[in-house]
């Protein structure tokens, strides 16, 4: 079985049926929870894998995962169902960043992230924003971050791209220069 073609092929249902159902943007939402669920928590990965929970409970469980503060969706409710049926809960991770992927694709949307050692300025995240849609010439989903460990500056990063303009990043620079 390849996993990549697996999950891409039911992402691509869950698109479609998510756009059929006006839910794209929730389901896309959740997909994300569901992701972020995958990194809480370790153990989902086993959980999805054991052969002794009966389907009902593996469902309720991938529901729960996607959860976001609002109600999950129609969609997402009919389709997690759908997924252990089959016999690929497994893919659960794979199939919510298939469908992230191509939820970005359908859209026009590209995902952006901005490091800094302090909180972003509105005005800052707003250049950096229009600064990356200028370059892609596409829309971009802004993601902000805070880490005191770059010291200073900004690590901005979208597809392939990073622009590192840390203080970390200048002290590593220099102290590979002295060292060689």
């Amino acid at each position: 079985m390849n996993t990549g073609i697996t999950s891409a092929r039911y992402a691509k249902a869950l698109l479609r049926f998510a756009t059929e159902n006006g839910e794209e943007q929730r389901v896309y939402a959740e997909m994300g929870q569901l992701l972020q669920s995958f990194v809480a928590e370790p153990r989902l990965t086993a959980m999805l894998q054991n052969p002794a929970l009966p389907a009902k409970q593996l469902s309720d469980l991938l529901v729960a995962a996607a959860t976001t503060p609002q109600e999950v969706t129609k969609t997402t409710k009919r389709f997690m169902p759908l997924l252990v049926a089959n016999k690929r809960a497994d893919l659960a991770q794979y199939v919510a960043a298939s469908f992230q992927a191509q939820y970005r694709e359908a859209k026009g949307l590209i995902e952006a992230r901005l490091t800094t050692a302090v909180p972003a300025t509105e005005a800052i995240t707003e250049r950096m924003r229009k600064l990356v849609e200028q370059r892609t010439g596409r829309k971009v989903s802004f993601e902000t971050r805070e880490d005191a460990e770059i010291g200073a500056g900004f690590v901005l990063e979208y597809d392939t791209y990073r622009m590192d303009a840390s203080l970390r990043r200048q002290f590593a620079d220099l102290k590979r220069s002295l060292a060689g």
